[in-house]
C-alpha cells in the first residue's frame, strides 16, 4: 500500500506541542515573512491554517514545473526534506494564502515543521510517535530486502485499453515516478505527503484508530475534537481547483 497512508498520517502532525517561536525562527522552514502563514498556538497545539496552497506552481493546475531545483515530492531526489523546503521557501507565492486551493507541497512543508519542532527526522517521528504505538510494524518509507518479495507491483495503462507493469522510472507529465528503486533502503527524502509503504493489516490499525475517535487498544494519539477537524472540509469556501475538480479537494 503506497502513498495513501502518508496523506492521512501527516494530519497527526498537528498534535505536536511546541513553542511557536521555534517555528517562526526556523530559517527557510516556515517564515511568516515568506509564507505569510497563520502560525499560532491554540490549546497547546500548533495551527497552520493558511499554509495550504502556498507553493509556486506556475499555473496552479499541478502540471507545471518547479523552478530553482525544488523537488515535487514524488520524483526521486537526493535532497533531504530540509534542503527541499529551504528551496521552496525562496520561491514566490502563487496566491495569497487562504484565498485559493492548489495542489502543492504544503504537506511536505508541514513535514519539515514537524522535524524542527520535534528535533528529529520526519521518518523517525512517524515511526516513534505513530507507527510503534499503533503496532504498525510494517509501515515505513522503504522496504527492507527481507520483505522485497512481498512488495506489490504497480501497473500503468498500456495504451490499448489494458494495463502493464509500470516502468522504473516512468514519466507522468513532468513527474518521474519510481515504483521500485524509490523504496529501496538509503533514501534521503521523507515526504510529508507521499512515499510510505504499508500492509492492509497496518493500515487497518490506523483506520480503526481514526474510527475510534483517535484511540486504539488503550493508546490515544488524537483527541475526538482533532479527528472531527481532520474529517471536516476546510476548503469548501474556496474556488475549485482545475486539477481535481469540486468535491475532491482533500
Amino acid at each position: 500500500m503506497k502513498g495513501t497512508l502518508g496523506r492521512q498520517a501527516r494530519a497527526l502532525k498537528f498534535q505536536t506541542k511546541a513553542n511557536v517561536a521555534d517555528v517562526k525562527g526556523a530559517h527557510g522552514v516556515l517564515s511568516c515573512a515568506t509564507y505569510q502563514a497563520n502560525v499560532e498556538l491554540s490549546d497547546g497545539l500548533l495551527s497552520f491554517g493558511e499554509c495550504a496552497g502556498s507553493t509556486p506552481f506556475d499555473g496552479g493546475d499541478g502540471s507545471s514545473t518547479f523552478t530553482e531545483g525544488v523537488a515535487d515530492g514524488l520524483t526521486q531526489t537526493d535532497l533531504t526534506l530540509q534542503q527541499n523546503i529551504d528551496r521552496l521557501g525562496a520561491q514566490p507565492l502563487l496566491v495569497q494564502p487562504g484565498t485559493a486551493w492548489n495542489y502543492s507541497l504544503s504537506t511536505d512543508t508541514l513535514g519539515r515543521v514537524v522535524e524542527v519542532v520535534s528535533g528529529t527526522t520526519f521518518d523517525a517521528f512517524l515511526r516513534d510517535r505513530i507507527f510503534k504505538p499503533l503496532g504498525m510494524t510494517e509501515t515505513s518509507f522503504d522496504v527492507p530486502d527481507s520483505r522485497w518479495s512481498r512488495f506489490a507491483t504497480v501497473y500503468s495503462p498500456d495504451g490499448a485499453g489494458g494495463i502493464r507493469p509500470m516502468r522504473d522510472p516512468e514519466a507522468f507529465g513532468n513527474t518521474r515516478m519510481s515504483p521500485w528503486a524509490y523504496y529501496k533502503p538509503g533514501k534521503t527524502y521523507f515526504s510529508g505527503g507521499a512515499g510510505l509503504t504499508s500492509t492492509i493489516r497496518d493500515y487497518a490499525q490506523f483506520a480503526q484508530m481514526l474510527a475510534n475517535g483517535g484511540e486504539l487498544d488503550g493508546v490515544r494519539l488524537l483527541s475526538p475534537k482533532t479527528v472531527e477537524l481532520m474529517t471536516g472540509s476546510h476548503t469548501s469556501d474556496l474556488p475549485p481547483s482545475g486539477l481535481i475538480g469540486a468535491g475532491a479537494q482533500f
